[in-house]
């Protein structure tokens, strides 16, 4: 998905094009801490959103031949695009961002 394009056009200093290839035909998956604690957190950061706006918002996924997105949430009206993004650390600047 869209999150996998710096690796397939060779600008992600993580992963490549073959990583995404080993992972999409099942050979491989890469999953870290961070990856597995924001999986984990996306639905508790979607509700503090809708409760913060009272905007509902759903999941959803766009596909355009051979390219996709995933959103993480589109507002029912499908004006408003919600991407989550939450803090591996306690001492990031995005957790001070958030907590200060």
């Amino acid at each position: 998905m869209a999150s996998e394009t710096p690796a397939v056009m060779r600008l992600s200093p993580h992963s490549g094009p073959q990583q995404i290839r080993d992972a999409k035909s099942g050979k491989r998956g890469f999953v870290n801490a961070a990856m597995r604690q924001g999986t984990e957190q996306e639905p508790l950061a979607l509700a503090w959103f809708e409760d913060q706006t009272s905007e509902l918002m759903r999941p959803a996924v766009f596909v355009n031949g051979r390219y996709g997105a995933s959103l993480d949430g589109i507002s029912l009206d499908g004006k408003s695009i919600l991407e989550i993004k939450t803090p591996y650390s306690e001492h990031g600047e995005r957790w001070e961002r958030i907590f200060s």
